[in-house]
C-alpha cells in the first residue's frame, strides 16, 4: 500500500491479486474536495477502480456519478461482559480438520460474501471476487492467529462455517469473527449462536477480550443476529466504487441494484 496524499492510497496487494490497478480514498477525516485530488492521483497511477470511503457528514456532498457499493456496519463487544457466552450450549460446532472437504469451505466462503461490494458491483469480475473469498480461507488455514469452526452432517458433510481472526487494529488486539455462512437448506437451526459461542471461547482462550465484526447494512439477517447477541453498533460508513478505466473482460452478471434504492449518488 503506497500513500500518495492525505486521503489517497494505491493498493499494491489488491492490484496484483485482481490483475487491475486499484486505489482507495478515505474521506472520513477530511473534505469532499479531497476527492478531486484523489481522482487525479488515481488517474496518474492508471487506476481502474477507485474505492471511496465516506461517512454520513461527507456523503451528501459527493457527486452522483459514484456507485454506492456497500455500507459497512461495524459492531463491537466485550467478550468478558456478555453473559450469553457463559451459558452451556450443546453444539455440533467443532474445529475444521484436514480430512474435511476443502471444496465445501470454499463454497461457503463465497456464499458468505454474497452481500459484499465485490458481488454487488456488477462491473467487478465475479471470478476475482470468488478467488478473494477462497484466499481468506487459505489464510485461516495457514495462520496460527486464525481458525475455522464448522458444523457438519453425516450425509451432507460441512454445512456451515465461521472464521475467527485475531487482528491488530490501531494498536488494539481485536477478536474478529468473519465469513459466517450456512448452506440454505440448513438455515434456521440456531447455528449462529453456536458458532458465536465457539468463536468467543477461542478468543478468550487467547486473552482476546474485545471483539469487532463488520457486515453490510443490506445484510439484515447478520445484523439481526449480532444485535440479538448484544453486539453494539460502533459505526456505519459508505463505500463507493468509481471505475476510471474499463476492464478488458466481458461482464455478464445481472444487476443487483435493488438492495439499495440510493444505489448511485
Amino acid at each position: 500500500m503506497r500513500v500518495v496524499n492525505a486521503c489517497y492510497q494505491f493498493l499494491d496487494w489488491d492490484s496484483v491479486f485482481f490483475g487491475f490497478r486499484v486505489g482507495q480514498a478515505d474521506l472520513s477525516k477530511g473534505s469532499a474536495r479531497l476527492l478531486d485530488d484523489a481522482l487525479q492521483s488515481a488517474l496518474r497511477d492508471d487506476v481502474s477502480l477507485l474505492v471511496v470511503h465516506a461517512d454520513e457528514a461527507i456523503r451528501e456532498k459527493l457527486p452522483y456519478s459514484m456507485l454506492l457499493a456497500d455500507k459497512p456496519v461495524t459492531y463491537e463487544i466485550d467478550y468478558r461482559k456478555n453473559h450469553f457466552w457463559k451459558r452451556h450450549i450443546d453444539s455440533p460446532v467443532r474445529a475444521y480438520a484436514g480430512f474435511d472437504s476443502r471444496a465445501k469451505l470454499d463454497r461457503l466462503a463465497m456464499m458468505a460474501g454474497e452481500h459484499s461490494r465485490y458481488y454487488f458491483d456488477t462491473l467487478f469480475p465475479k471470478a476475482d471476487a470468488d478467488r478473494l473469498f477462497v484466499t481468506w480461507v487459505d489464510r485461516a488455514l495457514n495462520n496460527p492467529d486464525q481458525t475455522i469452526h464448522v458444523a457438519s452432517d453425516p450425509l451432507d458433510g460441512i454445512v456451515a462455517m465461521l472464521i475467527s481472526r485475531v487482528l491488530h487494529i490501531d494498536g488494539r488486539t481485536v477478536g474478529n469473527p468473519a465469513l459466517l455462512s450456512v448452506v440454505p437448506e440448513w438455515r434456521g437451526r440456531n447455528f449462529t449462536q453456536q458458532f458465536c459461542k465457539a468463536s468467543c471461547d477461542w478468543f478468550l482462550e487467547r486473552d482476546v477480550t474485545y471483539g469487532q465484526v463488520v457486515t453490510q447494512s443490506r445484510n439484515h439477517v447478520a445484523r439481526a443476529i449480532y444485535e440479538s447477541l448484544n453486539w453494539t453498533l460502533r459505526s456505519e460508513r459508505y463505500c463507493y466504487h468509481i471505475w476510471l478505466r474499463p476492464l478488458d473482460r466481458p461482464q455478464t452478471r445481472a444487476a443487483k441494484f435493488e438492495a439499495y434504492p440510493e444505489k448511485v449518488r
